[in-house]
């Protein structure tokens, strides 16, 4: 097998024990080679190697809290699962609590825009087509796509807005280029603060509320409905000479807004409560 690289040159570590169990998994199968020539002149050996060989655009979830989250505990999971794969003993508690904290990593980086998501629609009219996923919908969804705070029980069928979630880094850097140090990123948010958005979603919540006093809630399920409010909003900010979002993050906009007032309906949420 040739040798798995990263810029310090090959990585070497004796592998010890041969693997008892073949690994059925793709992060597994590197993991099982990549150990074999891991070195440890440098901190996260394992991490960087990872980001070489999988990339930084267009990864699952799973590969993504390694490539984007803390190194420290993404190096610390990418060992632990190589244990797990050859056989060996593992702190299982451990591992879940990794997978929690580098979850959150990316849920905070995707709300402030230093990662970005497409995924695709699965509404009924959907085109099938990949969507960019706004900084603004993960404030309302979780990082598998459902609503925050949604609860369904295992045995119920239940499918989320959007499927095959795919997490990468933004293609222009941000200014002064953030570094994937979870130290720098502590210094840049302690000096600068997180990135403001560039749109002013209250002005355009008050062009949707208005709207819907002359149309009503648009209909989801009905085609165009949707492609109705989003002309009329880009209508309205052209009007006021404002800088208009894109289409798409419009249209998740208004499909996450007609979501969560849905479900403050069947919560039955009145004034009176």
């Amino acid at each position: 097998m040739p040798e798995t690289e990263d810029e310090h040159g090959p990585l070497f570590l004796e592998s010890g024990a041969p693997l008892t169990n073949k690994p059925t998994d793709e992060i597994s199968l590197w993991l099982s080679e990549a150990v074999k020539y891991k070195r440890n002149d440098n901190e996260f050996p394992l991490v960087t190697a990872f980001r070489k060989h999988f990339g930084l655009k267009n990864l699952e979830l799973m590969k993504a809290q390694v490539a984007f989250g803390t190194e420290k505990y993404a190096e610390e999971i990418l060992e632990s699962r190589y244990k797990r794969s050859s056989g060996k003993q593992y702190d299982s508690k451990r591992m879940s609590r990794l997978f929690r904290r580098l979850t959150s990593d990316i849920e905070q980086k995707l709300q402030s825009g230093d990662l970005i998501a497409t995924a695709i629609d699965n509404g009924m009219y959907s085109l099938d087509e990949r969507e960019e996923l706004s900084k603004e919908f993960w404030n309302l969804h979780n990082v598998s796509g459902y609503p925050i705070g949604h609860y369904h029980s295992p045995f119920e069928k239940i499918t989320p807005p959007w499927r095959d979630i795919q997490i990468s880094m933004p293609d222009t850097p941000q200014k002064n280029n953030i570094s994937l140090n979870s130290k720098n990123q502590k210094e840049l948010v302690k000096n600068k603060g997180g990135r403001p958005s560039k749109h002013d979603w209250a002005q355009i919540s008050a062009i949707f509320y208005y709207y819907m006093i002359e149309n009503g809630e648009p209909d989801l399920n009905m085609y165009g409905e949707q492609a109705r409010a989003v002309e009329f909003i880009q209508n309205a900010l052209s009007a006021l000479n404002v800088m208009e979002p894109s289409d798409s993050d419009l249209r998740a906009w208004i499909k996450d807004t007609s979501a969560m007032a849905s479900r403050l309906k069947k919560l039955g949420i009145t004034t009176e409560n």
